[in-house]
């Protein structure tokens, strides 16, 4: 039997987008998102984080500084609701390189589908960004844009898009998963 998955943006999905996270002292995660991912744990979602992270390549931090941010990150939504993230993928590269796995190519999911045996239509991916979006639209999977972080600015560029009639649009991450639970 397939697993189902809700795929996770990070900066501004998750935690405030300060415009690149460099250490563990930036990372500020919303009050919501332990109680949010709990919520998925409880209803037996596999939780994945799916994130670019060109500060990598641009030289503002490196892949053991993002270690350390993961590390947190998983460490303070357990202590808060012992909430779990089964697995955190990252794209390093800068938007000018061709990668497979950057946001909305389907490198990331392709490999999570793999590892854990996903069910890609009876899944989700939550994002404040176009690219988040475009990558649900690519993959198969149910997209939901949240108004946190960028996801203001992307609404309006949304609603210019042939695919705004797909994508579910929502105030958080807890209400996003509130709707899933809720279909």
């Amino acid at each position: 039997m397939k697993n189902r998955a809700v795929f996770l943006d990070r900066d501004g999905t998750i935690n405030i987008d300060t415009n690149y996270v460099k250490s563990e002292d930036e990372l500020i995660i919303y009050p919501f998102a332990a109680k949010a991912i709990k919520m998925l744990n409880d209803a037996k979602y596999l939780v994945i984080i799916v994130t670019n992270q060109s500060g990598i390549s641009r030289g503002y931090y490196n892949h053991e500084d993002l270690a350390k941010i993961h590390e947190k990150l998983k460490s303070e939504i357990y202590k808060e609701e012992k909430a779990k993230i089964d697995k955190i993928y990252y794209c390093p590269s800068h938007p000018d390189e061709k990668s497979r796995r950057r946001k909305p190519a389907p490198g990331m999911i392709e490999e999570a589908e793999k590892e854990f045996n996903i069910d890609l239509n009876k899944s989700f991916i939550i994002g404040d960004k176009l690219s988040d979006i475009e990558l649900g639209i690519n993959t198969g999977i149910k997209p939901l844009l949240v108004l946190t972080g960028k996801g203001k600015e992307e609404n309006e560029k949304l609603k210019n898009k042939e695919y705004s009639e797909q994508v579910k649009v929502i105030d958080n991450l807890l209400k996003a998963v509130e709707y899933i639970l809720n279909k």
